[in-house]
């Protein structure tokens, strides 16, 4: 099929302005956006604005995460690890407090 497709349109091919002429065209119908959301999508196209908002999306989970753990923590009635280590002191501290 491609090779009848080739044989028969070989003759028949746009000339070289016509990809400019659709873009154009495209252009001029395709409504432009502006403000806020325009300086967000241009910055999003920046590699190291994605890097630093990949960054800061691991950041916010890891802290989302401690925030669940300290909760989950609470509602078991666990101690914090600050409160465990005073807890458990060696005996030679104990006697000369």
């Amino acid at each position: 099929m491609n090779k009848v497709l080739e044989e028969t349109l070989a003759q028949e091919k746009p000339d070289p302005a016509f990809e400019q002429r659709m873009l154009a065209g495209f252009r001029k119908r395709a409504p432009q956006r502006a403000g806020l959301v325009k300086l967000l999508v241009d910055l999003m196209r920046l590699r190291a604005v994605q890097i630093t908002a990949v960054a800061a999306a691991l950041l916010g989970l890891v802290q989302i995460g401690r925030i669940c753990d300290l909760a989950s923590r609470t509602l078991r009635g666990g101690r914090s690890s600050r409160t465990a280590a005073a807890r458990i002191t060696p005996k030679s501290s104990r006697r000369s407090a």
